[in-house]
């Protein structure tokens, strides 16, 4: 830290250097306990600095591993539409449910089913059960679609999807076939698209992976901008108070940003 002194007649200039208090205790050969330190000093270490450029280049390092087997996966993933169907959901119908033709599973994968309505400002509710044709073991799923739309001040508006899925983990190789019971209060009927895949990307998985892997840190990325903002805060240069007691919460914005800047010139300067 550099202090600016100036009088009258002179300016004088000091280059201080932060010592901790258990230094100036071992150099005076001071007995007893000493003074805990108040507060940050203006040229105060930060003791998370360290802490975070060890770990800063560990999580990017991670980070990269990850996405490189997100895109592995991606591109390995067979993706295999196994069974296709066009479907009519006729309101005037009451016996709905509808049986698919037999279809192949092979290997152990997820399967997902995913279907496709032309619903506008209404939604079609499907419940399915994929059932293995040998050993009767059936997986109950359940998807939907819904499309709504319209006009007010603001003009133009919508919401929703005409598509949705579901996604069944580690499905056994064999035969099956589907139960499809559709649902929907519309008095038209509704045409809709049924898809089977085999084996598809689950980017949530990933995704979980890199917010577990980013715990820690964040946390210790927050805690050293949280140490900058009040080193900030506490020195000669801390934004003033507007007269709406926002002084402090300009201090820690302040002190947040330096700490990002800090942060980026130190992965740069590794």
């Amino acid at each position: 830290m550099l202090s600016r002194e100036k009088s009258a007649t002179e300016v004088n200039w000091t280059h201080c250097i932060y010592v901790p208090g258990e230094e100036i205790k071992t150099a005076f050969k001071i007995n007893g306990k000493f003074p805990e330190p108040v507060g940050i000093g203006p040229n105060q270490p930060s003791p998370m600095l360290e802490r975070w450029r060890e770990l800063a280049p560990i999580w990017r390092n991670f980070f990269l591993g990850t996405l490189a087997l997100m895109f592995l996966h991606t591109i390995l993933a067979h993706n295999e539409i196994v069974f296709s169907e066009h479907l009519n959901f006729d309101p005037a119908v009451k016996e709905r449910a509808k049986v698919s033709a037999p279809f192949e599973l092979k290997g152990k994968n997820n399967v997902e089913v995913e279907i496709n309505a032309a619903v506008n400002n209404n939604y079609l509710d499907v419940d399915l059960d994929l059932v293995n044709e040998d050993t009767g073991l059936s997986y109950d799923m359940q998807t939907g679609a819904e499309y709504w739309s319209g006009y007010d001040s603001d003009g133009s508006w919508s919401e929703g999807s005409r598509s949705g899925s579901d996604l069944e983990p580690n499905v056994p190789a064999g035969k099956y076939h589907l139960v499809i019971t559709p649902s929907s209060s519309s008095s038209t009927p509704i045409e809709y698209d049924v898809k089977v895949k085999r084996g598809v990307t689950v980017y949530s998985n990933f995704l979980f992976a890199f917010l577990l892997l980013s715990f820690f840190p964040i946390f210790y990325f927050i805690r050293k901008g949280s140490f900058e903002s009040e080193r900030w805060a506490a020195s000669d240069h801390a934004p003033e108070d507007d007269g709406e007691n926002n002084g402090s919460g300009g201090a820690g914005t302040a002190g947040a940003i330096l700490g990002v800047i800090a942060a980026i010139a130190d992965i740069n300067d590794d």
